[in-house]
């Protein structure tokens, strides 16, 4: 069952079992949404408890080193000439330590004196970074991944300075980390499937990592986008490929030593690996959903057509043949309870009524002709009584046209005799009072004429064509810059805008509306007015407008606008006789249009006609 061009009862029945489901998909998807946010935040607070831990336990090594180094530097067996009891001290010191590979002095200029590690000749390491760093500062430094020319492995060395009660340095202690014993850190972290860890130097080579996958150790690995963001930011969290260019959300810190960092510690989780799982539950959940509501809807098929479609089929084979005249016909439906018995029952109702109706109207239509008639005749009365007014009116204009223009013209032609005359022999004051009486006469001469104007466009008998409004206004702006062509006005006129109305009505209405903003924005440097539409000649309801940049007007002034002799500006500014608008609207509303205006005082104003 389905209307001319519309949506059959049963597909309504259908969409509003399915826009019924519609809220649940919405919540779940809602919840997916959900459950991934908090999924990704749950990973990046992992991630960054995870790097907290490793960072930690990397801090309470190095701060171990500094507390030996402290403690070597005040031991008099570590001073340089003590011979092998230095060697034989550190020696049994370095049992104590399963992480050290070495521990050994230096004298000033870089050669080893002293050392755990047994020496194969003399050694000097001047040009190691750790023993120039702490030459160079004074202070607890940490050097960078090395090949460690005394214990043949890879290692980073942390050194302090021993210094003289006045603060001469005397030697440098250095303790070497071994690379590989790092590794043990790292493995007593259960870490889970998805996650990594990496322990950097200074300059971005490996020395420590999880998974360890054989080739990350001692790897310079500056060139890696993710290492030079770890350099360069120092610490934070960033979410791109790792090393190893898998995927991950990465949190990093630094330990800094001597004001500048020494290591990088990064933990990773695989993001991709987290969020399968919500991923995982979201599509099954969609599909369980999914079956729900096909079976909803195919329940909604069978029970609507049974049910809905079925009976209402009937109800509209009755209308129609109400609709044909046949005012005998019934449904047919039991008078149930339910919703279509009671509509049933309502037609069937309808029915008998319409048919007792008709008879009446029937009987009624005779008298219904007869008051037609008289309407008629009482409507020809007062159309009679109308013209003849308008006749009147006619007269009465013509009279104000003849009768107040005469001694108007002789009041300023006798004034203007008076100056011409006897200005030379008055004084200012009178020229002055003479002046503004020819004023005066003047403007009311133009009062008069536009009071004439208004009326005849009441009366005028609209002369409808397709009206092309963007030549009128070229001819209009084309008439104000002749006649004022020292003022820099920039005029738009969009091309092609058509009208179906009056040609000469709807000319005076346009040359108001831009007489209008010309007149408004007399004293802007740079004058710009607009006219155009804001839709296409193929629209429904055109909307003209016309826009200045002038000085407007406050909008709650905006209903006196249309009003005659109603002006918002002093006449000494911007002279007028308050009938211009008057006129435009007088013209629009015979058009059967509508016009309005927008504003703001001192940001210009736009005019909106339809016709």
């Amino acid at each position: 069952m389905a209307g001319s061009g519309g949506m059959g009862l049963l597909p309504r029945i259908i969409a509003l079992a399915a826009l019924s489901v519609t809220p649940a998909f919405a919540l779940l998807l809602y919840g997916a949404v959900e459950n991934r946010r908090h999924a990704e935040e749950d990973v990046r607070s992992h991630v960054e408890l995870l790097s907290h831990m490793v960072m930690e336990e990397h801090k309470t090594l190095i701060e171990g080193i500094r507390q030996v180094l402290i403690a070597l530097s005040v031991n008099e067996l570590v001073r340089p000439g003590t011979g092998g009891n230095c060697d034989a001290m550190l020696s049994g010191l370095m049992t104590q330590y399963p992480f050290y590979a070495n521990i050994a002095a230096v004298r000033p200029d870089g050669r080893v004196y002293c050392s755990a590690a047994p020496l194969a000749g003399s050694q000097n390491v001047s040009d190691r970074l750790y023993f120039q760093k702490a030459m160079a500062t004074g202070d607890f430094s940490a050097g960078e991944y090395q090949f460690g020319r005394i214990v043949k492995k890879s290692v980073i060395i942390f050194s302090l300075p021993r210094k003289s009660p006045a603060g001469e340095i005397q030697s440098v202690l250095y303790i070497s980390l071994d690379i590989e014993k790092m590794y043990g850190l790292l493995e007593k972290l259960n870490i889970s499937p998805g996650e990594s860890l990496l322990v950097l130097d200074r300059n971005g080579t490996i020395l420590a990592g999880r998974p360890d996958n054989g080739i990350w150790r001692g790897m310079h690995a500056r060139g890696s986008r993710f290492i030079q963001a770890i350099l360069s930011l120092k610490h934070g969290s960033v979410e791109m490929p790792g090393v190893d260019d898998v995927e991950r959300v990465s949190s990093f810190s630094n330990i800094d030593i001597g004001g500048e960092p020494a290591l990088y510690v990064a933990a990773g989780l695989d993001r991709k690996a987290v969020l399968a799982e919500v991923n995982r539950v979201f599509f099954w959940n969609i599909s369980l959903l999914a079956i729900a509501s096909c079976a909803s809807l195919a329940a909604a098929w069978i029970l609507g057509k049974e049910f809905v479609v079925r009976k209402a089929d009937i109800l509209m084979g009755t209308i129609k043949k109400f609709r044909d005249g046949d005012m005998s016909a019934r449904s047919g439906i039991t008078h149930s309870g339910d919703e279509f018995g009671g509509l049933a029952e309502a037609l069937d109702q309808m029915a008998e009524a319409l048919e007792k109706r008709t008879g009446e109207l029937c009987s009624s239509r005779g008298e219904l002709d007869k008051l037609n008639s008289e309407l008629e005749d009482i409507v020809e009365e007062r159309t009679a009584q109308l013209l003849a007014a308008n006749k009147e009116l006619e007269a009465f204009s013509y009279s104000v046209s003849h009768d107040l223009r005469s001694p108007l013209r002789a009041i300023d032609g006798f004034s203007l005799a008076l100056m011409e005359d006897f200005g030379n022999e008055m004084n200012e004051e009178a020229n002055h009072h003479l002046a503004r009486i020819r004023s005066a006469a003047q403007r009311m001469a133009a009062l008069i004429d536009d009071i004439l104007k208004l009326s005849r466009i009441t009366r005028a008998t609209l002369k409808r064509e397709i009206v092309n409004l963007s030549e009128i206004a070229e001819s209009i702006a084309g008439d104000h810059m002749e006649n004022q062509p020292g003022r820099e006005v920039e005029v738009k006129i969009e091309p092609g805008m058509e009208a179906h109305g009056d040609a000469s009505l709807l000319s005076i209405a346009l040359e108001n509306l831009m007489d209008n903003a010309w007149k408004f924005t007399s004293n802007m440097d740079r004058a710009m007015i607009e006219i155009g539409r804001l839709n296409g000649n193929g629209a429904t309801e055109q909307v003209f407008f016309v826009r200045d940049n002038g000085v407007g007007f406050p909008m709650k002034y905006s209903d006196r606008l249309f009003g005659v002799f109603q002006r918002l500006h002093g006449d000494k500014d911007f002279p007028g006789t308050g009938i211009g608008l008057a006129t435009v609207q007088r013209i629009i509303h015979k058009h059967g249009g509508r016009v309005w205006a927008e504003s703001s005082e001192g940001s210009g104003a736009v005019f909106y006609f339809t016709v």
